[in-house]
């Protein structure tokens, strides 16, 4: 009775939310679910079978332009009178004929640039949405909705089961923590910050946990490990347990935890369960800002001046010399010019040459003056610059890797227009 009852539903809402989609009606769930249950509480006093909204019928009625439930009304009283007095006559009707009066009725229902616009936005649904389609030929819809609705929740878990967990670092230009692998930008080799973006429950805990291992497995000169717990918004019983397991592995890796963005009913929950005590409250911190100054403090400014070849926060402007970058005065009109003569590239100025765009094999690159900045000798753009890779935005630090050459969070183009222009192609030729 539960199934029968779930698979009505779902067949009711599917239809429902279809059409509120189409007539721009507000549809409230709790009211469809309330409306049907009354109305097979009723029926169970008079022995009726099991009752819901129906693909075909409210197809029909939608077809028909039916605004009110007066339709239904009208409706089954011609079914009604159907079927005392032409039922006979439609005995002998093939089962085909039936099939499509029903196609006929449905047909407008189905849409199929919305399966591509869904495969093109989310894999997964559009693997949900085709595998429904397509069993709900060789079964009836209310099964094919209930295996897409199973299928759809498999899916969901096993995206739980292995969340990414971002690196984050400083974008020099925008000045916020990004994901360091999103935008190519060098991350601190003793403060490493990451971001798992999933909940941390029973099924994916160890899984995430041991992700981390495997990040500070390859930054083995991490003296903290900062969790930014900002798309954490629930933590289980198991979660805590595996969090005390992992607290003690990396003590013994002589690297502390610390917290940022935590948020208060989590904090509630580790104070409850006494791991927040053991990993102290001085190491839960309001913001990454916070933390890395309070923590810049602390680490080995020696290795800052000597090893590391980067300056990734704006502290390490305070323990060695890194040149300020500011905006850099080129020509627009100039670096068309040098662009240009490059056979490999086409270019175009605007009108005011205020912009040069640049395209080649589906790459797209619009530059303006204030793209470009120098720290009076060399000129760089930002890794974080937007362009257009076969009409799909991205940005510049995907698009270099490891062939371009970088400096603290930017793209080294040269000390002048012309190797500007030559190092401009060789990122789009690469």
């Amino acid at each position: 009775a539960t199934i029968i009852a779930l698979i009505g539903f779902m067949e009711a809402y599917a239809i429902a939310k279809y059409i509120s989609a189409s007539t721009k009606d507000k549809i409230s769930v709790n009211q469809e679910l309330i409306g049907q249950g009354l109305a097979n509480f009723v029926g169970s006093f008079f022995k009726s079978f099991p009752v819901s909204g129906s693909f075909s019928r409210s197809a029909v009625n939608f077809q028909s332009g039916a605004k009110t439930g007066m339709a239904n009304v009208i409706s089954a009283s011609f079914v009604i009178i159907t079927l005392f007095l032409v039922g006979p006559l439609l005995y002998y009707l093939p089962r085909a004929v039936l099939s499509a009066i029903v196609i006929t009725a449905v047909i407008s229902l189905v849409k199929p640039k919305h399966f591509i616009e869904i495969w093109k936005t989310n894999r997964n649904d559009g693997i949900v949405a085709l595998s429904t389609f397509a069993l709900s030929f060789i079964m009836k819809p209310d099964y094919a909705i209930f295996i897409g609705v199973f299928l759809s929740l498999s899916l969901f878990l096993l995206r739980s089961l292995h969340p990414k967990i971002s690196r984050l670092s400083r974008d020099p230009k925008k000045e916020l923590f990004v994901d360091a692998d999103e935008y190519n930008l060098p991350t601190c080799p003793q403060i490493t910050l990451l971001r798992p973006d999933s909940s941390i429950y029973y099924a994916n805990a160890e899984n995430i946990f041991s992700d981390i291992k495997l990040e500070l497995d390859r930054a083995k000169d991490t003296k903290y490990l900062v969790i930014d717990a900002e798309s954490i918004n629930y933590l289980d019983a198991t979660a805590i347990d595996v969090l005390g397991d992992f607290l003690d592995n990396m003590r013994s890796r002589n690297v502390s935890l610390v917290f940022v963005n935590l948020k208060p009913q989590l904090k509630e929950i580790m104070q409850r369960s006494g791991i927040l005590s053991k990993i102290g409250e001085e190491n839960f911190i309001a913001s990454k800002g916070e933390a890395v100054r309070l923590l810049f403090e602390k680490i080995d400014h020696e290795y800052c001046k000597t090893v590391c070849p980067n300056a990734v926060f704006q502290e390490c402007k305070t323990v060695k010399e890194v040149p300020e970058m500011k905006s850099a005065d080129i020509s627009i009109k100039e670096l068309f010019e040098q662009l240009s003569e490059q056979e490999s590239i086409d270019v175009f100025l605007s009108k005011r040459y205020e912009s040069v765009l640049i395209k080649r094999d589906g790459l797209e690159l619009e530059l303006r003056k204030e793209d470009f900045l120098t720290d009076g000798k060399e000129l760089y753009l930002p890794l974080s610059l937007k362009l257009k890779q076969n009409g799909v935005g991205t940005n510049l630090g995907k698009i270099c890797k490891d062939s371009c050459k970088m400096k603290n969070g930017f793209v080294l183009l040269g000390n002048n227009i012309k190797d500007a222009s030559k190092a401009i192609q060789e990122i789009l030729i690469q």
